[in-house]
């Protein structure tokens, strides 16, 4: 099934969120997603060593390889104890890689811009400390 223009845009907008950075060809690269998402694409494109695990199977991980970047969206504020997924990340990423992370927060600009949280599916929820959920 081909892609609307809307959904093409919406992927291109993702892709933003790490656009910004001067990836290098060949950096490995562990992004805890799949390569069909639009971070994903985006990997591929800049012609990354690209290694995707599910968030589920990113704490079983077991390998000696050390990544240049490690790449977490949406992923720790999913979990109720962030700590495992960031002390996996140490043993993962090589002495001067890079940890991205890129989290939903109450705070976000999105919200101001007429954004549902994600959360509750309520405008405007997440500044009040979930009052009304």
């Amino acid at each position: 099934m081909e892609m609307d223009t809307a959904q093409k845009r919406v992927r291109e907008i993702q892709k933003g969120l790490l656009l910004w950075y001067p990836w290098k060809e060949k950096e490995s690269v562990l992004y805890i997603g799949k390569v069909t998402d639009s971070l994903g694409e985006l990997f591929m494109v800049r012609k990354l060593e690209l290694s995707c695990v599910s968030p589920e199977k990113y704490l079983k991980l077991e390998t000696e390889k050390k990544f240049d970047h490690l790449v977490l969206i949406e992923t720790l504020e999913h979990n109720k104890i962030p700590g495992p997924f960031l002390e996996k990340a140490k043993l993962l990423l090589k002495p001067e890689g890079h940890l991205f992370l890129g989290m939903n927060n109450r705070f976000g600009l999105r919200y101001f811009c007429g954004d549902r949280d994600l959360y509750t599916g309520r405008n405007f929820d997440g500044i009040e400390n979930y009052k009304r959920a």
